[in-house]
């Protein structure tokens, strides 16, 4: 059933959420449009980044009277960031249900590039939905379709008379950290992109597509575990350059870090007692490295390869310590110092080769 945006529109409050990035992007785009404000120049717009001003301000910058439309129209990107009970904090949110009939407040939860364990993206979005419905709102959901399989995207990409080998597969769903919505739109793309070719190649993913930000940390998590400082160092400026805190994206970064050298532990355990691709018996993790996506499972195992126990032990030191550092426990310098003799220690200690599995 279509969206009658129109309709929708008419509301004061609004939160989009979901897995479904384009479509989250193109509910936004269909109610600026019936607002008349879908311009780059549009003077009643504004957008707001939910962590780098206080609630008080969304409801404060919504309710001013517009100059040049009927609408004045915030939209607050990166919801999941804020918490409902730090936003209370600078003004109750019954506020919301006071939104002059001009205002036009957008609430969008948007993909993170860094899964947070202490504060998931879901708990919070939850809690937004209940706070959005409790003020009179309208709750917009779209969700994404199956994580991508490497058979599947190979399927997919014979339907545009097109090759892909498993390899460039891994690859695209790497660079588009497994979202089946992105993969298909880039699957679109590359299909344009290499013209007549029969077959997609990776030099061909790296000119075309645009990766996630997550794949700039793994990009980075890869080459310090090949012990290549140079590639880390590159990534993390990358990574660096795409946050204005710093010092919240390194306390994000953190929990990720750790999941991954846990799940690369998980696959040199597979390599030594399961020598078959697909471990089931074994693992003591509910989220372990046998429950991932394929192209998690090839990327992980692809490390494990050419490192021991004692390298992963000395890798998981080191980032208890920095851990701690960035956290505030102990003595440290700032966090992109932190990071970054983090990225040097654990490149020193991969480095240093190791007999294969």
């Amino acid at each position: 059933m279509a969206t009658d945006f129109a309709k929708i529109a008419q509301n004061r409050l609004i939160l989009i959420d979901g897995s479904h990035a384009a479509e989250r992007r193109r509910a936004m785009i269909s109610l600026l449009q019936e607002v008349d404000l879908d311009g780059n120049d549009a003077m009643d717009k504004e957008t707001i980044v939910a962590n780098e001003k206080p609630f008080a301000e969304w409801v404060a910058s919504a309710s001013t009277i517009p100059f040049f439309a009927d609408r004045r129209c915030v939209i607050i990107r990166n919801l999941a960031r804020v918490d409902t009970d730090t936003a209370a904090e600078s003004l109750a949110l019954t506020n919301l249900k006071t939104l002059p009939e001009s205002a036009l407040l957008i609430l969008i939860v948007d993909d993170e590039p860094v899964k947070d364990e202490r504060s998931s993206r879901s708990t919070s979005a939850t809690a937004w939905r209940k706070v959005v419905k409790d003020n009179g709102g309208v709750v917009l959901t779209f969700e994404a379709a199956k994580e991508k399989s490497v058979p599947a995207i190979r399927e997919l990409t014979q339907s545009y008379g097109k090759k892909i080998s498993p390899r460039a597969a891994t690859l695209l769903l790497e660079m588009v950290a497994g979202k089946s919505d992105r993969a298909e739109e880039e699957l679109q793309k590359l299909a344009i992109y290499v013209g007549g070719a029969p077959e997609i190649n990776e030099d061909d993913l790296r000119n075309c597509v645009t990766p996630e930000p997550e794949y700039n940390i793994w990009h980075m998590l890869d080459a310090m575990m090949n012990g290549d400082q140079r590639r880390a160092l590159q990534q993390f400026l990358i990574i660096k350059s795409q946050t204005r805190d710093f010092r919240s994206e390194a306390q994000r970064i953190m929990p990720v870090i750790i999941g991954y050298l846990r799940t690369v532990w998980q696959a040199l355990g597979h390599l030594e007692r399961n020598p078959g691709p697909h471990p089931r018996d074994w693992e003591p993790s509910e989220k372990g490295f046998s429950k991932g996506p394929d192209w998690q499972q090839e990327r992980n195992t692809r490390i494990a390869r050419r490192l021991d126990y004692n390298q992963l032990l000395n890798c998981l030191q080191e980032l208890q310590l920095a851990n701690e550092r960035v956290n505030g426990q102990l003595p440290a310098f700032t966090p992109e110092e932190t990071i970054e003799q983090l990225i040097l220690r654990i490149c020193e200690i991969c480095g240093k080769k190791t007999a294969a599995v």
